[in-house]
């Protein structure tokens, strides 16, 4: 006899959760490690899947690899996923997916507003899993050995992550990130790009970022030497370094600014029918590299870093010119002057590509040296004069 209805309480919850929350055994899954995107000769979708393949083995044996490819077709993501059954025998499950990869020729040919809604509407995909646009035909980088990770979509996930925290060559945006970018006030999103020289055994690496405009690519996009003063506009930049030309003889030598710590903040004010935007910039780190300057004294650091500071202000400045001939908004000025001056941005958001080609740039670039490396700050070997 039931005496307290907290008893009563606890005896239906015990016979309501009882049981497994899915309808599928853990031996009918399939973990989705990877997954690449491409479009096939009749424009479907072709998705190469990478899953983990689990399992121990006994003490001697070869071990065999971590992980597998699965490749179907679809007119649409879903129908491309539902496949994967027919030829994997088990259910794909892709709550621990790593990466999304997808080739720039699916991204010239459609936009992938289709291929987002899939990931970011369906339950299973993490939010959070990598995203990066490639050179070539993405599941050709599913098709690589990986050297440290036990899959290879695990490796190009570390691949992504360090070159922004390490290397500043690219970005790292997750799939949420980059359907946040992808809605902007000016319809322009700056999303990483990997690339590859093509062969099966050779290096991949993220090498600077692709340019969209309304969920489409635009070509060219910026390679790895230029995108690096691109993220440092747009405050992107974690850590890298400044290789600048030495003054006795630029093009033989050059010397090695390493920054350890980026920071810029830009403020943009309407002027007249376009808009004026002030940039400052501090990079805070040492000397990475000797090969001819030499710090005897106070005013020769001053004098370094005021070189250093003309040569990114000049590389800065490129990087402006360029996008303003463009006419895109690669630093979201656009979305800056809509929080601000909402109602002006309505107005000028039809023809913002020209008058961003107008608007006036000042930047402002500082040098914080913490050391030199060395306690004599002088090329290595070299003679004091």
């Amino acid at each position: 006899m039931i005496r307290s209805p907290c008893t009563a309480l606890a005896f239906i919850a015990l016979v309501l959760l009882t049981g497994c929350w899915n309808k599928y055994e853990l031996t009918e899954w399939a973990f989705v490690q990877a997954v690449a995107v491409d479009l096939s000769e009749d424009d479907r979708i072709r998705l190469t899947t990478q899953f983990y393949k689990p399992g121990g083995s006994l003490e001697g044996a070869t071990k065999s690899s971590e992980s597998f490819n699965i490749r179907t077709e679809g007119d649409n993501m879903s129908e491309a996923i539902s496949n994967i059954a027919n030829e994997l025998g088990r259910v794909a499950q892709w709550g621990h997916i790593r990466i999304v990869l997808v080739s720039e020729k699916i991204a010239e040919n459609q936009n992938i507003k289709g291929i987002l809604d899939y990931f970011l509407r369906d339950h299973e995909p993490r939010e959070t899993a990598q995203f990066a646009i490639t050179k070539g035909p993405a599941s050709d980088y599913l098709n690589r050995k990986p050297y440290i990770e036990s899959t290879i979509g695990q490796q190009l996930r570390e691949i992504s992550q360090s070159s922004k925290r390490i290397t500043g060559m690219s970005k790292q945006m997750n799939l949420l990130q980059v359907a946040i970018a992808l809605k902007s006030q000016t319809g322009i999103a700056v999303l990483p790009y990997m690339a590859s020289s093509g062969g099966a055994k050779d290096p991949v690496m993220m090498n600077g970022v692709a340019i969209f405009r309304d969920y489409s690519i635009v070509k060219p996009g910026i390679p790895a030497g230029s995108a690096e003063y691109l993220l440092m506009l747009r405050d992107e930049y974690e850590r890298g370094v400044v290789i600048y030309p030495c003054e006795e003889n630029p093009k033989a030598k050059k010397d090695t600014f390493e920054h350890v710590m980026v920071s810029s903040s830009t403020k943009v004010e309407p002027k007249g029918e376009s808009v004026a935007v002030r940039i400052n910039l501090l990079l805070t780190g040492g000397y990475g590299e000797l090969r001819c300057s030499k710090v005897r004294q106070a005013s020769d650091e001053t004098r370094i870093k005021q070189k250093i500071t003309e040569y990114v202000e000049r590389e800065l400045q490129k990087e402006i010119a360029s996008m303003q001939a463009r006419q895109l908004d690669l630093l979201n000025i656009g979305d800056a002057l809509y929080r601000r001056h909402p109602a002006l941005w309505l107005k000028w958001k039809s023809t913002w590509g020209k008058r961003l080609s107008q608007a006036t740039f000042q930047i402002k670039v500082e040098i914080q040296m913490t050391n030199t490396g060395l306690t004599k700050p002088l090329p290595y070997g070299s003679q004091e004069d």
